[in-house]
C-alpha cells in the first residue's frame, strides 16, 4: 500500500514519501498505518496536528494509526527508503497511537 499526499505541512521535511503499510504482530491488522516522518532542523509538528492535515487532504483511510518522528529514514547507498526496516520496527515507545490518542477520522 502506497501513497503520497500532494501537499505537505511545511514542518515535514521529507516530502512525497509514500505512505506504507507496517505488518507487525503489534498491529491489530494489516490495514493500519504508521508513518515516519523526519522534520525540517528547529520545526516542530504535534502527531494530532498531522493527523488532521492527512484527514483534510487525503482520503480518509490514509489517515495513519501510527505516528513516529525520526532524526532520518533508513536508506539504500542509493538513497531510496528502506520501508523494510521501518515495517521491521513496527510500534515503539515513542510511537504516538491514533486510537490511544482519542483522535476521530473524519469520513
Amino acid at each position: 500500500m502506497g501513497c503520497a499526499l500532494s501537499r505537505r505541512p511545511p514542518a515535514w521535511a521529507e516530502g512525497n514519501e509514500p505512505l506504507g503499510g507496517v505488518r507487525s504482530d503489534q498491529l491489530e491488522s494489516e490495514s493500519e498505518i504508521k508513518v515516519e516522518v523526519v522534520l525540517m532542523p528547529d520545526q516542530e509538528l504535534l502527531p494530532g496536528a498531522l493527523a488532521t492535515f492527512v484527514n483534510e487532504n487525503a482520503p480518509y483511510f490514509f489517515v495513519p494509526r501510527y505516528i513516529e518522528f525520526v532524526d532520518e529514514l533508513p536508506r539504500t547507498p542509493s538513497g531510496r527508503v528502506r520501508k523494510f526496516e521501518i515495517r521491521n520496527r513496527g510500534v515503539t515507545d515513542t510511537t504516538w497511537d491514533r486510537k490511544a490518542a482519542g483522535f476521530t477520522v473524519k469520513r
